[in-house]
C-alpha cells in the first residue's frame, strides 16, 4: 500500500516535469517541424506526442523500480585457482570400505546323553503273590541300542503313603536301597537296583528311611528307621531326585497289607488314574 502510494506521487511529479518539459519541447517543436504540418487540420498531433513522450518515461521509471526491487543475481565467480584444463587428468580417489569377513559358525556342541530310568516289573509277579521280608521295585536306567545313556548320580528316593482317604499316613525320605545303606546310588546304565517300600519286621509292616550321623574316627555310619504302616490299602508315590536335585515324574504303587503278614504291589499306570 505504501509503495503505491509512494508510486501514485512519484507518477504526479513526474507528470509535472512531462508537463514542463512538453511546454519546452512545444516551443521546440514550432520551431523544428515544418510550417504545414502546424497549420494543418490536425490539432491533436502535438499533444498526441505528448502523451507518447510521457507514457515511454513512465515505462523507464517502472521497469527500473522493479530492478531494484528484484536484483537479479549475480554470477558466481569460481576462486579455486585448481582447475583442471581439459588435457589435464584429473586424479580421483576412492574410500572403499573393507570387506565384512563373515564369522566361521560356531561349532554346534553334541547333545549330551540323557539318562532313560525306567520301573521294571518284577518277573514273577502276581497280585496274590506274599513277599516274605521286603516289598521292593525295580529300577533300572535302560540302555538304548546305538544310543549313549548317562549315568543318573547321587539318586535319592522320597516315599509318601497315603490312605483310602487320601491322607498322608508316613513320609520316607531318603527312602533305603537294599544293596546299598548309604543315602543314595548311581544309576548306571543296565544295571537294576532295587527301593524298599516296606520291610515286615515283629508281624508288621513298616516303611523305612535312611538315617546317617558322623563318627568319632571320621566316616560317616548309615542306620534305617522304621515306621509302623496301617493294614489295607495304600497308595504309595516314589518320586526319585538325582544331582542337581532335579526329580523325575513320580510313580504310584498300590500297596495291601494283611493281617497274615501277607502284602500285594501293583503298580499303577495313566489307565488306572483315569
Amino acid at each position: 500500500m505504501i509503495r503505491r502510494v509512494r508510486m501514485v506521487i512519484g507518477g504526479c511529479l513526474c507528470a509535472v516535469a512531462v508537463i514542463l518539459e512538453g511546454l519546452e519541447l512545444s516551443n521546440v517543436t514550432r520551431e523544428t517541424l515544418p510550417t504545414w504540418v502546424l497549420h494543418s487540420g490536425h490539432e491533436i498531433t502535438i499533444p498526441i506526442l505528448i502523451a507518447g513522450l510521457v507514457l515511454i518515461w513512465l515505462g523507464k521509471s517502472e521497469a527500473k523500480e522493479e530492478n531494484n526491487a528484484n536484483p537479479q543475481l549475480q554470477p558466481v565467480t569460481n576462486t579455486n585457482t585448481n582447475t583442471a584444463s581439459p588435457t589435464q587428468n584429473v586424479e580421483q580417489h576412492f574410500h572403499l570400505a573393507p570387506p565384512e569377513i563373515p564369522k566361521p559358525p560356531k561349532a554346534t556342541e553334541p547333545a549330551k546323553p540323557r539318562h532313560n530310568v525306567q520301573l521294571i516289573p518284577p518277573k514273577r509277579f502276581s497280585e496274590k503273590s506274599k513277599i516274605a521280608d521286603l516289598l521292593l521295585v525295580c529300577l533300572q536306567n535302560v540302555p538304548i541300542p546305538h544310543v549313549p545313556v548317562a549315568d543318573l548320580s547321587y539318586v535319592r528316593a522320597k516315599i509318601d503313603y497315603f490312605n483310602e482317604a487320601n491322607e498322608q499316613v508316613c513320609e520316607a525320605f531318603p527312602g533305603m536301597w537294599s544293596e546299598d545303606e548309604g543315602v543314595s546310588i548311581d544309576m548306571e546304565p543296565g544295571k537294576s537296583h532295587y527301593l524298599v517300600l516296606a520291610a515286615f519286621s515283629n508281624g508288621k509292616w513298616k516303611a523305612c528311611h535312611v538315617t546317617q550321623q558322623n563318627t568319632s574316627w571320621g566316616d560317616v555310619a548309615y542306620d534305617f528307621e522304621q515306621e509302623e504302616l496301617p493294614l489295607g490299602r495304600l497308595l504309595a508315590v516314589v518320586t526319585l531326585i538325582g544331582e542337581h536335585n532335579i526329580s523325575l515324574d513320580p510313580v504310584r504303587f498300590l500297596l495291601q497289607f494283611n493281617q497274615d503278614g501277607s502284602a500285594n504291589l501293583k503298580h499303577l499306570t495313566d489307565e488306572d488314574k483315569s
